[in-house]
Formats: C-alpha cells, structure tokens, sequence
C-alpha cells in the first residue's frame, strides 16, 4: 500500500503525460521519463510505477504462446 505522498507524485507523473498527449500527442517533457515510441523490433513500453521505468517485451511468453496457436490455423 502506498503512502498518500507518494501516490500523489504517481498520480502527478501519470496526469503530465496526460496533459501534454492531450496538448501536442507527444507525453514527453517536464522531466518525465521519456516514454518510448512503439518499436516492434524493441517491444518497449514504459511501466508506470514509483519509480517508473523502460521496460520490454510485455508478456513475451504469453504473446508468443497465442502467436503460434494462431500461425498454426487452430
């Protein structure tokens, strides 16, 4: 469970990306962690948590698991 400050600095970092997506489309600035653009070959994403971070490769293991059941015409 989160301290109350603490969920108010998460909250703060999810509603600047919000404002500036809603601004100009692109959630960077304000010294927010640069959230990546989509890369397929890189699969990365940013994970918003305290402290937020970079990730990649959402739930590779499951994708791949429904990837090959579809490319296999079941």
């Amino acid at each position: 469970r989160l301290a109350p400050e603490t969920k108010g600095r998460e909250l703060e970092e999810i509603q600047g990306y919000w404002t500036r997506v809603a601004a100009g489309a692109d959630p960077n600035g304000d010294y927010a962690l640069e959230w990546p653009g989509f890369e397929p070959a890189t699969g990365e994403y940013i994970e918003l948590d305290l402290p937020s971070s970079v990730q990649a490769d959402l739930r590779a293991e499951q994708c791949a698991l429904w990837e090959s059941i579809y490319m296999s015409g079941i």
